[in-house]
C-alpha cells in the first residue's frame, strides 16, 4: 500500500487554463500568487474547451489530480462543520 501524500493547501500555487488538447510546460505558469486551496476552488469553473492546470512547489497537476484534491477538500469541509 502506498504511503499517504501530505499536501499543504496553503502552499503557493499558480493556476492556468489551456485548450483541452494542450499540456503546459513549467514556463507556462506565471508566479505562484494563489494558495493551493484557492487554485483548486477556482479550477472548478466551467470553461468549455479549456482545462485547468495548477503548479505548486514545482509539481504540475492536471485535471485528475485537481479533481482528487477537490474531492478531498469537500470531505474535509464537511467534517469541519
Amino acid at each position: 500500500m502506498d504511503d499517504p501524500v501530505q499536501i499543504d493547501l496553503s502552499a503557493p500555487a499558480a493556476l492556468i487554463w489551456l485548450p483541452d488538447d494542450q499540456t503546459p510546460a513549467t514556463e507556462s505558469f506565471g508566479p505562484e500568487t494563489l494558495i493551493l486551496e484557492d487554485a483548486v476552488d477556482q479550477s472548478s469553473q466551467d470553461r468549455p474547451g479549456e482545462t485547468a492546470w495548477t503548479k505548486t512547489g514545482g509539481k504540475i497537476m492536471g485535471s485528475s489530480e485537481i479533481m482528487q484534491l477537490r474531492i478531498g477538500l469537500r470531505a474535509m469541509r464537511r467534517f469541519e462543520r
